[in-house]
């Protein structure tokens, strides 16, 4: 059995068992809590460890995060290189005429474009060529339930206790 599981128990059994005997002796001298204070700062010396773990995995976290975000621009630069770098091989095969290059590692060819859509008025196209994204206003919704609206199909829930954590 798992140690935690059983120290659990054990508790469980004093405070029960110390309960019981207070409804048929009210003068008993037994305090449970102040028996058990070494194992409740050992208890709490743990929870000051998982919070310095939680502290420092956000700090890993902030780090990944500025390094996705190095990351990220450095794949628009590299893509924007590309791009500039292939226009400028495009500009020079265009001018010599060359159509097709076959390489050992490559071939490049100059094609022509293809058609693309371009919308020259909006309000002329017909609602046939129109989606129509149908979505809840969640934050309306909320609003109104807060002030006392009753919506059908929508209902404020408890919210759950949370830990706060302030670093110094």
């Amino acid at each position: 059995m798992d140690n935690s599981w059983r120290l659990s128990q054990a508790i469980a059994a004093l405070h029960g068992g110390i309960r019981s005997l207070r409804e048929h002796d009210a003068d008993l001298g037994v305090d449970i809590n102040e028996l058990l204070l070494e194992e409740t700062a050992a208890v709490q010396d743990a929870i000051v460890g998982v919070l310095r773990a939680a502290k420092e995995a956000d700090a890993l976290s902030s780090a990944a995060a500025a390094m996705e975000l190095d990351i990220a621009q450095r794949k628009v630069r590299f893509r924007v290189r590309t791009e500039r770098l292939r226009g400028i091989a495009f500009a020079a095969m265009d001018a010599l005429g060359i159509k097709k290059m076959e390489l050992p590692d490559m071939t490049v060819s100059i094609q022509a474009g293809r058609p693309s859509l371009q919308i020259t008025d909006e309000k002329t196209i017909p609602d046939q060529y129109w989606r129509v994204k149908r979505e809840l206003d969640r934050t309306l919704i909320a609003s109104e339930l807060k002030e006392g609206v009753v919506i059908e199909g929508a209902e404020l829930s408890n919210s759950m206790p949370h830990i706060v954590v302030r670093s110094r």
